[in-house]
């Protein structure tokens, strides 16, 4: 998997599949500050990272029966993330060293 640049909405989005594993669409809201992450998923799958969905049966406050989805990053997207952060970190770190000289 090639590395991709993540938006910052992105890079929330796998810092919480990273902590928690597997996420509610709810859980990814909060985390991304937005209010459509399913749209950040759709991007992160477009970028080649792959995400599963899981569908989740609930009832809701007026007991209608429903369907939501949970989300987890499979292990070669959070690979692929860890290799683009290491990347991201190694070129300011290596600026900061020439910088230096």
């Amino acid at each position: 998997m090639g590395l991709k640049k993540l938006s910052p909405r992105e890079m929330k989005a796998m810092e919480s599949f990273e902590k928690y594993g597997r996420v509610s669409r709810e859980q990814l809201d909060r985390a991304t500050r937005s209010s459509n992450s399913p749209d950040i998923i759709f991007q992160l799958r477009k970028k080649g990272y792959p995400i599963k969905t899981y569908p989740v049966p609930h009832i809701d406050a007026y007991g209608k029966k429903g369907v939501h989805g949970d989300y987890e990053a499979m292990p070669e997207a959070l690979d692929a993330f860890y290799s683009l952060r290491e990347a991201a970190n190694d070129a300011v770190h290596g600026e900061a060293k020439s910088n230096e000289t």
